[in-house]
């Protein structure tokens, strides 16, 4: 998001301020090479509009970040005319990293910030993404808890892996258990990747 008084419209993400700028370049991304697009939804789920008062935007605006991400990819096809499909990603970032900021009395952190994944992988779901990256999450527990967000509405999961786990779990630790959680694709600091016995980002 732009800062207070840089536009009358400051608060609203990129891809809604200059829906045909972000297009473009997405689809210039796919003309490049890529494969997958992580549809532009980090600041659309309820967390990050309740300090501009726009949350009732939540659903609109995140439909609208799939849809850009879905032009771009079949801009992209057609003037390619190879046939090949582009996986579009919704993302979910992690909602404590994000002051809850509301009135009146709350859950605790750990139950609120489940209430915010589970929502938000449900208008991902709802507007029609192939998958969810899952944002790299403080635990190897609360990894756990987005995955399973995203299981109930059968989307696959990719999931971010930070190259510094605070909760001093080793990297082995959380693949193994990822891996038994269904999880889609793992991506890796490149650090991890190089370090001596440890997975690649194939998919699990």
């Amino acid at each position: 998001m732009a800062a207070p008084g840089s536009s009358t419209r400051w608060f609203e993400p990129m891809h809604v301020r200059e829906h045909g700028r972000v297009r473009d370049e997405m689809t210039e991304q796919v003309l490049a090479g890529a494969d997958v697009l992580v549809a532009p939804a980090w600041l659309t789920h309820r967390r990050a509009l309740i300090p501009v008062g726009e949350t009732r935007r939540v659903e609109e605006w995140t439909r609208l970040a799939v849809r850009v991400a879905r032009e771009a990819a079949e801009m992209a096809r057609e003037r390619r005319d190879d046939g090949r499909v582009t996986t579009i990603l919704g993302v979910l970032p992690d909602p404590t990293a994000i002051d809850e900021e509301a009135t009146g009395r709350q859950p605790r952190p750990d139950a609120a910030a489940e209430r915010d994944e589970r929502a938000q992988a449900g208008v991902l779901a709802d507007a029609g993404v192939d998958g969810v990256l899952v944002e790299a999450r403080p635990s190897l527990d609360r990894s756990r808890v987005a995955l399973r967000a995203v299981a109930e509405h059968g989307l696959p999961a990719w999931l971010v892996v930070p190259p510094m786990r605070p909760d001093g779990a080793p990297l082995n630790a959380w693949l193994d258990t990822l891996t038994a959680d269904g999880v889609a694709m793992v991506l890796l600091d490149p650090g991890d990747v190089a370090a001596p016995g440890t997975a690649s980002t194939e998919p699990t």
